[in-house]
């Protein structure tokens, strides 16, 4: 059975942040994520969450400048003690929220440092992240990004996010697939997640083009689910997309599939 969490960075936006647990929970969507905590008090976050009857699955490490194009800094060997710093703050919002992942994110290809270089970072610092998550139950995603809507970013292809799996070499570690960046960078979803369904820790969903809910686009969902299916995919489903129409209306797909995952 599929499992979908609402992720409120995109959905139910039109409500101030704490607002929209409990409107996920009125539109029978039980588990939650959403990206940057940061800016509101974890306890508060936590009461909300909780009182909305709601699991919370997970959110990401901290990322500077968002808005002006800062996308990690995981990859920069000047970085690290930045990047620590900014693992200890997820940590202590960890430690009240309990999500079952935290998604870092990784940073984007820096020209005046060999790549090698950043690799060996990346490994380094994703390992410590993942040694600090381990007694708290909690795995640590990496996510693969479109170079499209963002240039330069360091991780776009799952092939590079597997090699980096093996690399790391820990058990609560593993990779986010979006839907949206895998379709833009190499198109065939299904035999992607077929391929590498051990080592994918979460999916999120968006269309291609726009990146709106499912049967806006020309991404076959009721195949791609299909497929999860088949490979006993245990995660969950992130709704990580642009609303067309209001959030609840969005939601619409969600009954009228053919699956039929809300009454």
């Amino acid at each position: 059975m599929l499992r979908f969490a609402i992720n409120t960075g995109m959905l139910f936006t039109e409500r101030p942040f704490l607002d929209r647990f409990e409107a996920c929970r009125s539109a029978g969507i039980e588990n939650v994520e959403f990206p940057f905590p940061y800016a509101f008090d974890p306890h508060a976050v936590n009461d909300k969450i909780r009182k909305s009857g709601l699991d919370l699955i997970l959110f990401d490490l901290p990322v500077d400048d968002w808005d002006s194009g800062g996308r990690g800094c995981a990859t920069d060997p000047l970085a690290v003690d930045l990047f620590r710093d900014g693992l200890t703050r997820a940590i202590t919002y960890a430690s009240i929220l309990s999500p079952k992942f935290l998604t870092c994110i990784v940073g984007k290809r820096l020209h005046d440092i060999p790549y090698t270089t950043q690799q060996n970072v990346l490994v380094d610092n994703l390992q410590y992240a993942s040694d600090k998550l381990a007694p708290m139950n909690i795995d640590l995603l990496v996510e693969i990004f479109n170079d499209h809507d963002h240039p330069d970013f360091f991780l776009t292809r799952v092939s590079d996010a597997v090699s980096l799996v093996k690399l790391v070499g820990r058990p609560n570690f593993k990779i986010q697939i979006d839907t949206y960046h895998v379709k833009l960078m190499e198109g065939k979803l299904n035999g992607l997640i077929k391929q590498h369904g051990a080592d994918i820790g979460h999916i999120q969903i968006g269309d291609v083009p726009g990146r709106h809910q499912p049967g806006t686009g020309r991404i076959n969902f009721l195949s791609l689910f299909e497929e999860l299916d088949r490979i006993d995919y245990s995660g969950y489903i992130g709704l990580e997309y642009i609303p067309l129409g209001g959030s609840l209306e969005s939601l619409a797909w969600l009954k009228n599939s053919e699956l039929g995952f809300l009454p």
